[in-house]
């Protein structure tokens, strides 16, 4: 992909993960609280009322950078990786999924926010942790580089799952009849469709997402295997499938507006760009 391609992909991520990001983060550190607690959304709510709205963006900074490295790794990577595999005359979804592969890889690299992420809507360390670059200082010097990496397997298959289920759904939606009706405006197509694929990917891999709250939310101590780390919500608070989906709706709402947001804002800049 060209040089100003690229860096037109980098800056429509970047306002698009910006406005996402600001938007949903409160609706985000719901669901985190929910996982991190007993899953009851009143019980969540009040917890975060309690702390008065001095601490309501608190933790909004590592997501703020992940999802502006990560929408453009997602966007701008996957692009060149599939003009790059034309040439290898591969099945369509072959290519997709392989594109999706190799956009999913590089932004499991970016995974250090997402952990840190979680430690700063814990409440927790709220006294623990002042800010993002001193839990980032903290974690390297009492633990070393290997703690920002605490879960990164299931941050690695969730990435590839679920970028290859968006790209794949997305041009499939694209052929629809819908899509190509020029009556219906460009944006509310883009955020229909967007909000649509969020939708069905967060549920779909919900569980992911617990895992890997989870995970980040120890700190020291042995880095357990996914199976592992899967076992053990498995029999927190008494065992059963449930443990895997506190939150779930709230989450299904989060990515019906975070992703109708980002695909629309995003498709929208790149169009003016």
């Amino acid at each position: 992909m060209p040089t100003d391609a690229y860096l037109r992909d980098f800056g429509c991520g970047l306002g698009a993960a910006f406005v996402t990001t600001s938007i949903t983060f409160p609706i985000n550190k719901l669901i985190y609280r929910q996982v991190l607690g007993d899953g009851r959304l009143k019980n969540a709510f009040e917890s975060i009322r309690k702390e008065g709205p001095f601490y309501l963006y608190r933790g909004c900074l590592p997501p703020l950078l992940q999802k502006t490295v990560s929408i453009t790794t997602m966007f701008g990577v996957n692009n060149s990786a599939m003009i790059a595999l034309k040439r290898y005359n591969m099945n369509e979804y072959l290519e997709k999924i392989s594109a999706s592969a190799a956009s999913g890889t590089l932004e499991a690299g970016f995974m250090p926010f997402e952990r840190v992420q979680v430690l700063l809507v814990h409440a927790k360390y709220n006294k623990r942790f002042r800010n993002m670059f001193h839990a980032f200082k903290q974690l390297r010097a009492q633990y070393g580089l290997k703690e920002y990496y605490r879960g990164f397997t299931i941050i690695w298959m969730r990435n590839i799952c679920s970028n290859s289920c968006f790209f794949i759904t997305k041009s499939e939606l694209q052929k629809l009849q819908i899509m190509k009706d020029k009556r219906v405006k460009d944006s509310v197509k883009n955020f229909c469709s967007g909000g649509l694929l969020g939708l069905i990917m967060s549920t779909l891999f919900y569980p992911m997402k617990v895992m890997k709250i989870f995970a980040h939310e120890k700190i020291g101590g042995p880095h357990y295997s996914v199976f592992k780390t899967a076992a053990a919500v498995y029999k927190q608070n008494g065992g059963g499938l449930k443990n895997f989906y506190p939150g779930v709706a709230m989450n299904g709402v989060r990515s019906l507006l975070s992703w109708g947001i980002t695909n629309m804002v995003f498709e929208f800049l790149k169009n003016v760009a």
